[in-house]
Parts: C-alpha cells; sequence; structure tokens
C-alpha cells in the first residue's frame, strides 16, 4: 500500500474523530532523554505528553500575548523568568501529586517529568501582523518555543546541583546530554527573527548554559516542556487562541455545562490591523463589520494608510492619498 495513502487516511480520521494517532517511533525515541530506562510507545490522549509508560506530568501554560508590547516586542527577559518560577513550581509538584497507581507514582518520582507550554500563540502572531503560515510567523514561534525549553532546562540544571538530579539520570547521562546537544543544534538552525534578532541570541545561548550545566551537575527533569490543547486554561486567561493553534473563528460560541452558549469575540483584531498598517477609522468599520456578520468576509477592501510589502520582488502597489492614488514601489 503507498505509505502516503495511509498516512492520509490515519490523518484525516484523527481530524474527524480524535482517534487514531500517529506518531513516527524512531524520531520519537531519537529524543528520549531516558533511553535506557525504556522506549516510547506511545502519548496520552492528548498527544502532548510523549513519554514512558506510566509516566505522568503536571502542566503550566503561559499566555504569550502578555509578553508582547504594542510595538510587536517580546519581553524575552519576562519570559524566561516566568519559565524559571513556573518549572521551580511543577517540579515541586511532583512530590506533592497523588497519582492513580503506585507504579505511575514510582515513575514519576524517578523521572520527575514536568509539562511547561504556553497559550495564544495565534494571536500573538496575529498581534504582530504575521500570518500563522508564513516563514516570519514560523520563525518567532520556533525561537520562542526553544527559549521556553530552554529556560527550562537550564533551570532544571540549577535544581540538580541545590537538591539532585533526577534518579533516572544516573543511569541515563549520556543519553540525557546527547538529546540537549540536539536542542543546541536545532536552536543554531532556527532561522533569524528579522524584527527581533535578540530572540536568536537568547535561543542559542540559554542552550548553550545548559549544555554546559547538564555535564556538570545532571538535570532535575526528563521533561520539560510540552505543546498541550489548554482549551479551558485558555479560556480562563482570557486568551484569543488555545495552544499553538491559529484561530478558530472570530467570533466563537462556547457550549456551557448548565445549558446555553457563550458568545466569544477575538479581541486582538484591531490590534493586529493597527500592526498592518490600518487607521483607526478602517479599523472601526472592520470590527463592526465582524461585530454584525461574525466573521471578516465581506469587510470594506481598502489598502491600509501605511501599506507593508515584504518578499515579493518587483510588484507596484497603489497607496490612498487625499487626491488620486499615486504607485509606489515595494520590495
Amino acid at each position: 500500500m503507498s505509505a502516503r495513502s495511509v498516512l492520509r487516511q490515519i490523518a484525516a480520521a484523527s481530524w474527524e474523530c480524535a482517534d487514531p494517532g500517529v506518531q513516527f517511533d524512531t524520531t520519537i525515541n531519537d529524543w528520549n532523554t531516558t533511553p535506557n530506562a525504556g522506549r516510547i510507545e506511545a502519548s496520552n490522549p492528548c498527544s502532548e505528553h510523549l513519554r514512558l509508560n506510566n509516566s505522568a506530568c503536571n502542566l503550566a501554560s503561559i499566555n504569550l500575548l502578555s509578553y508582547l508590547d504594542e510595538g510587536g516586542t517580546f519581553d524575552v527577559e519576562g519570559f524566561v523568568h516566568s519559565c524559571r518560577v513556573l518549572v521551580t513550581a511543577q517540579d515541586i509538584l511532583v512530590g506533592g501529586s497523588d497519582y492513580p497507581t503506585e507504579e505511575i507514582a514510582r515513575q514519576s518520582h524517578t523521572a520527575r517529568d514536568i509539562g511547561l507550554g504556553y497559550t495564544n500563540l495565534g494571536a500573538a502572531l496575529m498581534a504582530q501582523g504575521l500570518a500563522y503560515d508564513s516563514e516570519d510567523g514560523r520563525a518567532w514561534a520556533a525561537a520562542i518555543t526553544g527559549i521556553l525549553t530552554g529556560a527550562a532546562a537550564v533551570r532544571s540544571t540549577e535544581m540538580a546541583e541545590e537538591i539532585a538530579p533526577a534518579p533516572l539520570y544516573e543511569g541515563d547521562a549520556h543519553g540525557w546530554q546527547r538529546v540537549y546537544a540536539k536542542h543546541l543544534d536545532a536552536a543554531r538552525a532556527v532561522d533569524a527573527v528579522e524584527h527581533q534578532s535578540e530572540l536568536n541570541q537568547w535561543l542559542v545561548a540559554l542552550w548553550e548554559l545548559a549544555n554546559e550545566r547538564i555535564a556538570l551537575h545532571g538535570a532535575r527533569n526528563a521533561e520539560l516542556t510540552v505543546a498541550a490543547p489548554t482549551g479551558t486554561i485558555s479560556f480562563m486567561m482570557g486568551a484569543d487562541t488555545t495552544g499553538i493553534e491559529p484561530e478558530l473563528a472570530l467570533v466563537k460560541h462556547k457550549k456551557l455545562v448548565g445549558g446555553g452558549t457563550l458568545e466569544i469575540v477575538n479581541q486582538t483584531v484591531p490590534r493586529a490591523l493597527r500592526r498592518l498598517g490600518y487607521g483607526e477609522s478602517q479599523i472601526a468599520e472592520m470590527v463592526a463589520h465582524i461585530a454584525e456578520h461574525h466573521s471578516a468576509l465581506g469587510a470594506p477592501t481598502w489598502l491600509p494608510l501605511t501599506f507593508r510589502c515584504s518578499r515579493v520582488p518587483s510588484v507596484t502597489t497603489w497607496s490612498r492619498g487625499p487626491s488620486s492614488p499615486t504607485p509606489a514601489t515595494s520590495r
């Protein structure tokens, strides 16, 4: 049978009903920090926790939009600080939690897996005027994701120095360090974030430090970060988008347990339009259209007042002026 056809059918079935799922066994186990302790054979139903059988992790999600200012600059220092605090708290929770079976409790205490993550990626990209499916969008998301895990890795090595490495570390130090080295290679390969190059500098620096420290002190947590669905927690934090997903719709309706529905309106649209160069009157018209029709389809279709186009060679655009339009060449 055609492998492409089989994978397409599995992907379509997963999209329809959330099961079955498929994972690339060789790739996943190549990133297993504890290969001597066991192989990774499956994930949890939501697919974010890919670890050994009978393992568990506690989750924590950071709202990315909270670290982005109106000018599109990401507060990387504040973000790293938040990662460090949460990793500390999550490691404490490993020992303070109850587990459904003795085997899961034992595995959790020996691997000390945690699941730090983020939400609102779609809205954070939108607020910067970056398309979700774009090279710039992927570069920004890759840098932020690598910084998240890199900051967690550094903190994990610090806790290993202060307290002790995870019990599984002694038997898997080589494999653990090999995975950290793979992270560093991946960090160096991330495309440059054009409008904030220091993100790439932070990314590489964190993983260089993590590699130096794990060789000296070991690490406290076999798993550090996950990409969880974050549905309920995103709703509680007022996020427009969940997890790593793009925006589902500009106006969404959530069914309530007690009956009825709640209308949720995307709050990032004005900020995104402003970032793209639209004037306040244009934004007001678009927002009014979305409020009435629950979609941007059919909204007024004029160019932004400060039209910006990138990576499109030899294109002539028209800027809107007080009188007749004037041609302007964009890069």
